[in-house]
């Protein structure tokens, strides 16, 4: 069977570009946005999978759907993490905030001192962040900013709340390279 006619089915179609259009959603996260039933979805998310449409990947905690060969496993790895809400609220204070402290972290979030660790843990074991003692501190920072800022510009509408959105437009009124790339995505 060719992917067209996979893709005939109406839900089967906005399911694809749903995923497409937001990698590393889950199964919830799809039945909220297309309000669709869990039973339909599944029925669906099967076809897709058998013809290798649509690949499954484990974040620990969910399975995160993408669309086959369209994003590489770096970036599966950075867009799990940008979909959770606190590494994402990390993720961008760290990229606007390099060599930020544990605590002017947990300050600025409003986390808790074992809840920041835990997600510092999360980000520097897939190697997203780095940290540097500074005497009795540690200062943390993003590896690749460009790489992850990138990502966060090309998928903004996958990750959910204003944050990623007033980030972006703060980016674009610093460095103008963003701003032509979030002015195209938008068209």
């Amino acid at each position: 069977m060719k992917e067209d006619e996979v893709l005939e089915l109406k839900t089967r179609r906005k399911i694809y570009h749903s995923i497409l259009k937001k990698p590393g959603l889950h199964k919830r996260e799809l039945t909220r946005q297309l309000n669709i039933a869990y039973s339909t979805l599944d029925y669906h998310i099967f076809h897709l999978k058998k013809r290798n449409l649509i690949m499954t990947e484990s974040d620990g905690r969910f399975a995160r759907y993408y669309a086959t060969g369209k994003i590489g496993s770096e970036d599966k790895k950075i867009i799990a993490m940008l979909r959770q809400a606190v590494p994402r609220k990390i993720i961008l204070y760290l990229i606007l905030n390099p060599n930020a402290t544990h605590k002017t972290l947990r300050n600025h979030l409003g986390l808790a001192p074992s809840t920041t660790s835990f997600h510092l843990k999360k980000l520097a074991n897939l190697d997203i962040t780095t940290s540097q003692s500074l005497g009795k501190e540690t200062a943390y920072s993003i590896n690749e900013v460009d790489y992850v800022t990138d990502l966060l510009v090309t998928y903004r509408t996958a990750f959910l709340g204003t944050a990623v959105e007033q980030f972006i437009n703060t980016l674009a009124d610093l460095h103008p390279k963003y701003l032509r790339k979030s002015k195209k995505d938008n068209k």
